[in-house]
C-alpha cells in the first residue's frame, strides 16, 4: 500500500492529538525494524526531537471471516509522550497483501490506526505486517523516537457463501419464457438459503443447491431488477438484466373484434347473446371479463368463457319493464395491457299481446236460445309461455275459464243471454276483458267485445186513438225491424183489428194497413226467436164525444194545446201562472186543474197518451200523468262541458213570451222535439226521447234550432212530418221539414221563407202558413184570402185535409168568426181558395180591439172533425161545427202583416195542427 504522511505541531499531537494521519505508507526513513512499540531512529537518522517519542498499545492482529463476506476491521491507539515543536507526520503500511485499507482517527489525546482487512478473498490463512509510521517530515525520512512500528497480523478466511455467476443478463423475444439457474455455495454449518427478486416480471426458487430464475412473458423493452439471496447474517444481490425483443409474429395489442354490444328484447324475455372473439398481446394468456352497471338495474347480463380466447355476453329482460338499459364490459389481460371497456345497451319494448278470435255478438230477431260463444287465442310473441288471467267488465259476457297459458290455453267467453235481456233491445254495448300476465310483468291488454242486440221491439202505434169502424194507416215506431225476415209471421196482433198489409219503411217504422173495429184495444208486438217480450203497443177505439159551445175564462199567456180524445180534455201551458192546465169534459161539465211549473214554455202528449210532457225554460222537461197532473219524472237537460280547455255549452229550452203555437212537438217514434238545444256539441234540431230518456239533437246546417221573435215547429197529427222555420225573413232561412221516418232534415223545395207557424192535416196532406196552402209536396193549393175586414188570426185543418178553418177578428169592432175553406182540390183557374161558409162567434180567445195583449190563440180539431178548440189569454173556447154554414159575402184578398204586440190589420197568427 502507498504511504501518505500527514504532518501536525508535535505540541497539539501530544496534547490534542491533533495530527495529520497517514491514511497509506510509501516508506519512510529509517527506524527499527520488528514489531511492538521498539525501534526509533538509528544513528543514522538522529532523533529529531530528543524527549519526545510515540507508542502504540498492540503488537500483534488476528482477523476471521467467511468467504464472500465482511471481515470485521481492527483499530490499535497510539499515544505520543513528551513534547516537540516539530510537524508529526503519521502513517501506515502494508507490507503484506491482504489488508485493503487503514483509516487514523484523533480520539481524545490518542491517535486511532483502523485496519481493514480485503473482502474478497478466497478460503485460506494471509499473513502479513502492518506497519506504523510517526516522522518528522513529510518523507518520513526522519522517525520520532518509537517510530516505525511492526505490528504483525493473521486473516482467516473461512469457506462461506458465495453465488455463481454474480449477474445475470437475459435476453428473449416477446412471449418467451426464460428459466436460468445460479449456484449457490453455503458455509458450513448452514444448510439452506432464502431467494427474494424485486421484480414482478421474474420469479426465483430454490433448488437446494442454487436458484433457478424464470421470468414471464414480457411487452418488448428493457427492464432491471436484482436477486436477493440470503442465510442468517448475509445477502447476496445478484443484478438482473432483461432485455425483451420482437420478432415477426410479435403481437402488441390487446383487441376484440367488436367495440360495443346492442340487444332488443320484449318485456319478460330473452334478448340473445353475442360472442366477443379476442386477440391477445404476445407476452400473456391471461383474460378475464367483468360487467358493471350504469343504473340500478341490474343482474340482466351475463358472462360465460365460450373459448381460449372468447366470451359470449347473454342478455335477458325477463324481469325487466320496457325501457332503456346500459352497461359495460371491462375485459382485461394482464396487468401490463390496457383494459378494454365495451358498452352495452338493452333496449326493452313493451310486450305486445297477439289475441285473435271473435269479438262480437249478435243477437237479432232470428238468435235462437243457444247461447253465443268465442274461444280467443292468446300469445306474447318473443316470450317464452306463461301463465295469463281474465277478467270481464260487463255481466252479459261471461268467462269460462279465467286463466291459462300463453300460446296454448284458449280463453274461452259466452254470451251470458239473462243478462243480455236486461239491457235495452236495441243498442251497441262494449264489454272490455282484461288479460294480464300471471308474472305482472307485462301490461294488462284490454280486449273489447261487441254485442250488437237489435231485437225487434215496438215502441209507438201512431195513432194510439182511433174512432170506431176507422180502418186505415197504423204506424208502428220502434227498432230492429231490419232483422225481422219474415214480418207477417213475427207480428203479433191481439184485438178486434185487421190487418190488411204491413210495409217495412225502415228499421224503425213499420206502416200496417188495418181495417176498423167497433170497439177495444188491438195490442201489436214483434216476436223473436229467443221467445222474449221486447215491448207492445196499442190502438184503442174511442168514441167521439158530441160538445156543446162553451167559452171557459182563463187568464195568462198560452203555450201550445192538446186535444186528449180519450180523456175528453185540453191542455195548455199556462205561461203567466207557470202551471200545465187541463180542461176536463165530464158529464156536460168542463172542470180545470193544473199544476205548477215555473217558467213552463210549452205541452205536449206522448205518442201512446200515457203522458203529458212539458218544457220549461229553467232548462228541463217534466212528465205529468194526463188524468192527475201528477209528476212522472223530471229531465235536466246536459250541463256544460270543459274539455282540453275547450268549452262545450251544455242544454238549453228556449222560450217566447207571447200565445205560441208549440215549441215543443211531439214525434210518433217518442222523440219530443224543442227550441233550444240538446247539448250535443254540433247543435242541431233539439229533442228528448221518451224511449232513451236522453236529450240529443238533429243535425242540421245551421246548427242550433232557435227562434227568438216566434214559434217555428208544426207537426202532423199522426207525428210523421215536422215542419220548422227561422227567425229572419233573409233569403238563406227558408222553411224545411223532416220526416220523423228517417229524422233528415231538408228544404222544402218550394222557395217556402219567413215562416214563423204552420197548421198541417192529420197525416200532413195539406200545410199553411196563414196565407197559401200547399200539398204535402209542397206544390200550391191555393191562397187565403178572408172577406168582410176579417183578418186570420188562428187555422186548423180538418183531419182529411179538405178544410181550413181560418179563425178571423174585425179590426177593433170586437167580433169574431171562423171562415171555412175549401182545401180539397188544387185551385186551376183561380188562385183563391173557395170559401165554404163561416161560424160567428160570440167570444174570443184572446183580446179582440178591447186591450192591449196577444190576439193570436191556439186552436186544434177533435179526431171526428167536429169540434174546434181555441185557447189565449183571455178564453178556452169550445166550438161544434154546425152541419150549415152561413155563406161569406166578397172576399178582399189576405195581406202579409208584420208580427208584433198590437193589434194591427192583416196581422199573422201562429197555426195548428190538425188532429186528424
Amino acid at each position: 500500500m502507498a504511504i501518505q504522511l500527514y504532518g501536525a505541531k508535535a505540541a497539539l499531537f501530544a496534547a490534542l492529538a491533533s495530527v495529520a494521519l497517514l491514511s497509506g505508507c510509501g516508506g519512510g526513513g529509517g527506524g527499527s525494524s520488528g514489531g511492538g512499540t521498539g525501534g526509533g531512529n538509528t544513528t543514522s537518522n538522529p532523533d529529531p526531537s530528543p524527549g519526545f517519542s510515540v507508542s502504540i498499545d498492540r503488537n500483534e492482529l488476528r482477523f476471521s471471516g467467511d468467504e464472500g463476506g465482511y471481515i470485521n476491521s481492527q483499530a490499535i491507539l497510539g499515544t505520543s509522550n513528551g513534547s516537540t515543536a516539530a510537524t508529526v507526520y503519521t502513517g501506515a503500511l502494508d507490507l503484506g497483501t491482504s489488508i485493503d485499507h487503514v483509516t487514523q482517527q484523533v480520539v481524545g489525546t490518542q491517535l486511532k490506526f483502523t485496519i481493514y482487512p480485503k473482502s474478497s478473498l478466497p478460503a485460506g490463512e494471509y499473513r502479513g505486517t502492518v506497519q506504523l509510521f510517526a516522522c518528522a517530515d513529510d518523507k518520513c525520512a526522519r522517525h520520532f523516537a518509537g517510530s516505525p512500528a511492526n505490528v504483525p497480523y493473521t486473516i482467516t478466511v473461512n469457506k462461506g457463501m458465495s453465488v455463481s455467476p454474480t449477474s445475470l443478463p437475459l435476453a428473449a423475444v416477446s412471449g418467451a419464457t426464460l428459466v436460468r439457474d445460479l449456484t449457490v455455495q453455503l458455509p458450513p454449518g448452514v444448510s439452506t438459503f432464502t431467494v427474494t427478486t424485486s421484480a414482478s416480471w421474474m420469479s426465483a426458487a430454490n433448488t437446494g443447491s442454487g436458484v433457478r430464475v424464470t421470468t414471464k412473458p414480457m411487452p418488448p423493452g428493457s427492464y432491471t431488477g436484482y436477486l436477493s439471496i440470503s442465510i442468517p447474517g448475509r445477502t447476496i444481490e445478484v443484478p438482473v438484466n432483461y432485455t425483451v425483443q420482437t420478432d415477426a409474429t410479435t403481437q402488441t395489442q390487446f383487441t376484440s373484434d367488436v367495440n360495443s354490444f346492442s340487444f332488443t328484447a320484449t318485456a319478460g324475455g330473452a334478448a340473445g347473446n353475442r360472442v366477443v372473439n379476442l386477440t391477445l398481446p404476445s407476452w400473456t394468456t391471461e383474460l378475464s371479463g367483468e360487467i358493471n352497471y350504469n343504473d340500478s338495474s341490474k343482474g340482466w347480463l351475463a358472462l360465460t368463457k365460450s373459448g381460449e380466447r372468447s366470451y359470449t355476453l347473454s342478455a335477458s329482460a325477463a324481469d325487466l319493464n320496457a325501457g332503456s338499459y346500459s352497461a359495460r364490459l371491462t375485459l382485461r389481460s394482464g396487468y401490463l395491457t390496457t383494459p378494454l371497456t365495451l358498452p352495452v345497451t338493452l333496449n326493452v319494448g313493451a310486450a305486445t299481446w297477439a289475441i285473435s278470435g271473435n269479438t262480437s255478438f249478435n243477437v237479432s230477431a232470428s238468435t235462437g236460445s243457444t247461447a253465443q260463444s268465442s274461444a280467443l287465442q292468446i300469445d306474447l310473441p318473443n316470450l317464452p309461455p306463461q301463465g295469463w288471467t281474465a277478467s270481464s267488465g260487463a255481466s252479459w259476457l261471461r268467462l269460462l275459464n279465467s286463466s291459462g297459458t300463453t300460446g296454448s290455453t284458449k280463453l274461452q267467453v259466452v254470451l251470458d243471454n239473462a243478462a243480455m235481456l236486461q239491457l235495452p233491445h236495441n243498442g251497441t254495448y262494449q264489454a272490455d276483458v282484461t288479460i294480464s300476465s300471471a308474472s305482472g310483468k307485462v301490461a294488462a291488454n284490454k280486449v273489447s267485445f261487441t254485442l250488437n242486440k237489435n231485437l225487434p221491439e215496438v215502441n209507438f202505434a201512431a195513432p194510439h186513438l182511433r174512432l170506431p169502424n176507422e180502418g186505415g194507416t197504423v204506424i208502428l215506431r220502434g227498432r230492429g225491424f231490419d232483422s225481422v225476415p219474415d214480418l207477417p209471421k213475427a207480428l203479433k196482433v191481439s184485438g178486434n183489428a185487421q190487418i190488411n198489409s204491413i210495409t217495412r219503411i225502415n228499421d224503425t217504422q213499420l206502416q200496417l194497413e188495418v181495417s176498423g173495429a167497433t170497439s177495444g184495444t188491438t195490442s201489436f208486438s214483434i216476436g223473436n226467436a229467443l221467445g222474449v217480450s221486447t215491448g207492445t203497443a196499442s190502438v184503442k177505439v174511442v168514441a167521439p164525444t158530441s160538445y156543446a159551445y162553451k167559452a171557459i175564462a182563463t187568464a195568462g199567456v198560452k203555450g201550445s194545446i192538446v186535444y186528449d180524445e180519450e180523456r175528453q180534455s185540453i191542455y195548455t201551458a199556462n205561461k203567466t201562472l207557470g202551471s200545465v192546465m187541463r180542461f176536463a169534459y165530464a158529464g156536460g161539465e168542463w172542470k180545470v186543474s193544473s199544476a205548477t211549473l215555473p217558467t213552463i214554455e210549452s205541452v205536449a202528449m206522448s205518442p201512446d197518451g200515457a203522458s203529458l210532457l212539458a218544457t220549461a225554460t229553467s232548462g228541463k222537461i217534466v212528465l205529468f200523468d194526463p188524468v192527475t197532473l201528477a209528476e212522472q219524472g223530471s229531465y235536466k237537460v246536459p250541463d256544460g262541458v270543459l274539455n282540453n280547455n275547450v268549452y262545450s255549452p251544455g242544454g238549453r229550452i228556449d222560450g217566447y213570451a207571447l200565445n205560441s203555437s208549440p215549441t215543443l212537438v211531439m214525434a210518433n217514434n217518442g222523440k219530443a222535439f224543442f227550441q233550444g238545444s240538446g247539448g250535443n256539441p254540433e247543435g242541431g234540431l233539439a229533442y228528448f226521447d221518451l224511449v232513451s230518456r236522453q236529450y240529443g239533437g238533429i243535425p242540421m246546417s245551421r246548427g242550433s234550432f232557435y227562434v227568438a221573435s216566434g214559434p217555428g215547429l208544426g207537426i202532423s197529427g199522426d207525428g210523421s212530418r215536422l215542419l220548422l222555420g227561422y227567425q229572419s225573413n233573409d233569403s238563406g232561412n227558408t222553411m224545411r221539414y223532416m220526416d220523423t221516418a228517417d229524422q233528415i232534415i231538408k228544404p222544402n223545395g218550394a222557395g217556402i221563407a219567413y215562416w214563423y207557424a204552420s197548421a198541417q192535416s192529420f197525416h200532413g196532406e195539406r200545410v199553411t202558413d196563414g196565407y197559401s196552402v200547399w200539398d204535402k209536396n209542397f206544390h200550391l193549393i191555393g191562397n187565403i184570402a178572408i172577406p168582410d175586414s176579417y183578418f186570420s188570426r188562428a187555422a186548423v185543418f180538418s183531419p182529411d185535409g179538405k178544410r181550413l178553418y181560418s179563425l178571423s177578428y174585425t179590426n177593433y169592432t170586437g167580433s169574431q168568426r171562423i171562415y171555412v175553406l175549401d182545401t180539397s182540390t188544387r185551385m186551376v183557374t183561380s188562385t183563391d181558395l173557395p170559401i165554404l161558409g163561416y161560424i160567428d162567434l160570440p167570444d174570443a180567445p184572446t183580446c179582440n180591439g178591447d186591450q192591449y195583449c196577444s190576439p193570436w190563440p191556439l186552436s186544434t180539431i177533435s179526431p171526428d172533425g167536429k169540434t174546434l178548440f181555441f185557447v189565449g189569454e183571455k178564453n178556452m173556447l169550445a166550438v161544434p161545427i154546425p152541419a150549415t154554414l152561413k155563406q161569406a159575402s166578397a172576399r178582399a184578398p189576405m195581406q202579409r202583416a208584420k208580427q208584433g204586440g198590437s193589434t194591427v190589420p192583416n196581422i199573422l197568427v201562429p197555426l195548428k195542427l190538425s188532429p186528424r
